[in-house]
């Protein structure tokens, strides 16, 4: 007897050949500094090429007056060796991002931020991102 239907298959051989594919998750922080608050989001957490998203703001949903924002990214424990990373940001109006930042390492990393909200004023704050 000819039947237009596959063997039956037991579930336990079906789910040893569909592959399971997590994505990373991302890595959020966020600080207040000067008014400024400010939220940075890694997506993916990995380590290797990802993408650095900044946002400013004076008040929720109110974008920060900031006339540049300058990033760097080291490992929190610089006993690894690894110099400073200076990140290239992109954007304005409180929202900026690097789309093609390497982490060369998994860990615990610190990202400084200076900010400067006119002609010669600036401050400077962190934050720590677990990465990978």
């Amino acid at each position: 007897l000819l039947v237009n239907s596959p063997p039956p298959q037991d579930i336990k051989s079906l789910r040893n050949r569909v592959p399971v594919v997590t994505a990373p998750k991302m890595a959020m922080a966020m600080t207040t500094a000067n008014g400024v608050i400010f939220h940075a989001t890694v997506d993916p957490n990995t380590v290797g090429t990802t993408t650095l998203a900044i946002t400013a703001e004076s008040a929720p949903g109110v974008p920060a007056k900031l006339f540049e924002l300058h990033a760097t990214l080291q490992p929190a424990e610089n006993s690894s060796g690894i110099a400073p990373i200076e990140i290239t940001l992109t954007g304005n109006n409180g929202r900026y991002s690097s789309k093609n930042l390497t982490i060369p390492t998994a860990g615990v990393w610190r990202l400084a931020l200076r900010a400067l909200t006119g002609p010669i004023d600036q401050f400077e704050t962190s934050v720590t991102l677990n990465i990978g």
